[in-house]
Parts: structure tokens; sequence; C-alpha cells
């Protein structure tokens, strides 16, 4: 099923208020998006970071696994289930993922950008990837 206009405009307006640090606004957004098109990976990818950020990486981890299993997954997907295996303290998964996460985007603005990311930070340097 395609995108309406209205699905799309609400699925920008989830992205924008995660970005904003408001999962419950991101999550209702994500609500409002037609029940056929819910299950589309850019709307489950954006849940799973939604999980993350309202303090469930539990949850996030079962949905973003499922995801890898499900569809051939973007790097963004693969550093969020980085993120949330830090967060609950599954460091090795976390160093599994971030190596996924890196064989799909191994450009220096990437690399960059995960080295700046305060919950990755410690698992980058011992991951012995410290160059960029």
């Amino acid at each position: 099923m395609l995108f309406t206009l209205e699905d799309r405009t609400h699925l920008a307006a989830a992205k924008n208020w995660l970005q904003s640090g408001e999962w419950e606004r991101s999550k209702e957004e994500l609500e409002e998006i037609s029940p056929c098109c819910r299950v589309r990976s850019e709307v489950l990818r954006l849940r799973v970071e939604i999980y993350e950020f309202s303090g469930n990486p539990e949850a996030a981890l079962v949905l973003g696994e499922a995801l890898t299993d499900w569809q051939h997954a973007d790097a963004g997907l693969f550093v969020a289930l980085a993120r949330c295996c830090v967060r609950v303290g599954r460091q090795d998964y976390a160093q599994d993922w971030l190596g996924q996460a890196l064989s799909r985007d191994s450009t220096d603005g990437f690399r960059l950008r995960l080295r700046e990311d305060p919950v990755l930070a410690s698992l980058w340097t011992k991951a012995g990837y410290a160059k960029v």
C-alpha cells in the first residue's frame, strides 16, 4: 500500500516530534497513519526509535530484531538496535549491531555521527573504530 499525502504528513510530523524529544507526540502522529500503512518499514523503524527514547529499549529490541529478519534493513535500524543494547547492558550485541550499521554505511559523515553519539561513545572506542 502506498502512503497517501496525509500519511506522509503524519510520518514527517512524527519524525520531527521525535527529533525534538517529544516521543509521546511522535507516537500520536504514527497512530494517525492509515492502518494498512502502519506496517511499512519507515513507520516500524520510527516506532523502534520511539520505544528506545520512551525508556522501553526491550520492546525496541524485539521489534528491531524482527525487522532485520523481515526486510533489507538500513544502517539506521542497526544503530537504533546498538543504542538499545547499550541501554539494557548487552554490550556484546551492541557491538555486533554497530558492525552491521558500519557494513551498510561506512561514509565519514555516518562514522562521525556515531562517534558523537553519547550512548555509543564507549562502545565506539572499545570496538576500535576510533579513526574516522
